[in-house]
């Protein structure tokens, strides 16, 4: 199996930041919703679901064509690809960290420490990034052969079965180390590899070809979709998320080509500012910065009574600050940077000491929820 060369049109990956940002604009509101609004209309819930449907599939779309695109990159040093993974790992344990103390309001002890750093036990809003941690390594470690098995015809349609089967078998307990992320479980929500791998060898297959959707993929992509919606009518309830069912992980295939198709083309015909790509080309960024921002906003004032403009304009206010922040960032000199990461790390440091079991500082703070918390399982993470 042979690795061809991937297209390198400048426009393209301009296509793919758009998409990128979509999601990623669409993510941040649903987390408005649900961490930010104490009583969502209709609307606020549908464009909720509707990204909750769509974020994770179509960011392992995204990261497939980025793998496949990236495929003939030489000349990394080691730091270079495992810098990746590191910041995905640092990201993940400090939205953990951060959602137990400011949403949740619990202590940390050394078992919650154990449990995040092993991801024997995911947390809310965190989950996403376990799962990409996970993928990550893989690539890292894998990525000639991962690319080489995308270019097959025939991936994508065994990826399918592959995804298919691992939806009818999650398992309903375990709290091994990765577990969760790795194989999924029913006892708290994750986004397991092996039920939305599909979508990740859908855009590594999609990455070398560089054409345009097939017909015959429109076709299977509306009738995952329309059997998407005909099983929520027919069960009066959605398709079950956590364990993802077959249902839900291909649901979303339609309105993904879509929205890929529409920002490919949207990218070859109009020139964008580039700050406006900023939210698809910093994903990790504006995750982080964003459940940082609605954790703590959680944690002072709780939940508020919001209409869709209010949520709407909430959502749009966090993503323009957290777009100065990060062109702030990038003006900085290295100098300047280190140091800011310095004092950070002095302060995480100071604020998550432990002794003998018991934490003391910032993270050891413990106060009675002002609001009720549904079971962490049920929190919906995107």
């Amino acid at each position: 199996m042979t690795i061809g060369r991937p297209p390198t049109d400048t426009r393209r990956a301009a296509g793919l930041d758009l998409f990128k940002t979509l999601l990623t604009i669409g993510m941040i509101f649903a987390h408005v919703v649900q961490l930010a609004d104490l009583t969502p209309g209709r609307v606020e819930q549908d464009l909720s679901l509707y990204a909750n449907l769509v974020t994770f599939s179509g960011f392992m779309l995204a990261f497939g064509l980025g793998v496949g695109r990236s495929a003939l990159s030489t000349g990394k040093t080691f730091a270079a690809k495992v810098r990746a993974p590191l910041m995905l790992y640092g990201a993940y344990a400090l939205s953990s960290f951060a959602f137990i103390v400011l949403v949740e309001r619990h202590a940390i002890d050394a078992k919650t420490v154990a449990d995040v750093v092993l991801m024997r036990r995911l947390h809310g809003y965190s989950e996403f990034l376990a799962s990409f941690f996970l993928l990550s390594v893989v690539t890292t470690v894998l990525r000639r052969e991962i690319v080489g098995f995308g270019q097959w015809f025939w991936a994508p349609p065994l990826a399918a079965l592959i995804s298919m089967a691992a939806c009818s078998l999650a398992p309903t307990a375990l709290d091994w180390p990765f577990a969760g992320a790795a194989l999924g479980t029913a006892s708290y929500a994750t986004f397991p590899l092996p039920q939305y791998g599909f979508w990740f060898v859908a855009g590594l297959h999609a990455a070398h070809g560089g054409r345009w959707p097939a017909l015959w993929c429109w076709l299977l992509a509306g009738a995952a979709t329309a059997g998407f919606c005909l099983i929520w009518r027919e069960n009066g309830a959605l398709p079950a998320r956590f364990p993802p069912s077959a249902a839900w992980v291909f649901g979303a295939a339609l309105p993904l080509m879509v929205t890929a198709c529409v920002a490919r083309l949207a990218a070859a015909r109009v020139t964008l500012p580039q700050w406006t790509l900023m939210p698809g080309r910093h994903v990790l960024f504006f995750l982080v910065a964003s459940n940082l921002a609605l954790f703590a906003n959680r944690y002072v004032n709780g939940k508020s009574v919001m209409d869709l403009p209010s949520a709407v304009g909430a959502a749009a206010a966090l993503v323009c600050v957290i777009i100065v922040l990060r062109l702030a960032w990038d003006r900085l000199e290295p100098a300047a940077r280190d140091a800011i990461d310095r004092w950070v790390a002095a302060a995480l440091a100071a604020g998550a000491t432990i002794e003998e079991g018991v934490p003391h500082g910032l993270v050891a703070t413990s106060v009675s929820s002002v609001c009720a918390e549904p079971e962490p399982s049920s929190i919906a993470p995107l």
